[in-house]
């Protein structure tokens, strides 16, 4: 069952072309995105937005330690940057 979310991490990772840096920890404890000043582009927000629903639907049944990670993520979805991606 494991393997499956591993998989499907991975092709999700693959659909948004993430580079991944694998880490210890997946957010820097105290970890703050800095809000983006500029409106962001629809494609690029909507590309976000499915991102991050992505990864919900992947915490939501097997990676719980991985909710913290994504609500930060979801925090952005008004308006996010690059930097957010």
């Amino acid at each position: 069952m494991i393997c499956d979310k591993c998989e499907y991490l991975k092709k999700v990772l693959a659909r948004f072309n993430v580079v991944t840096n694998p880490t210890p920890t997946l957010l820097p404890f105290e970890f703050i995105f800095k809000p983006n000043e500029k409106q962001c582009d629809p494609k690029f927000c909507q590309k976000y937005q499915q991102l991050v629903g992505s990864l919900i639907y992947l915490i939501i049944g097997s990676r719980p330690d991985t909710g913290f990670a994504v609500v930060k993520l979801a925090q952005q979805m008004a308006n996010r940057s690059n930097n957010h991606y």
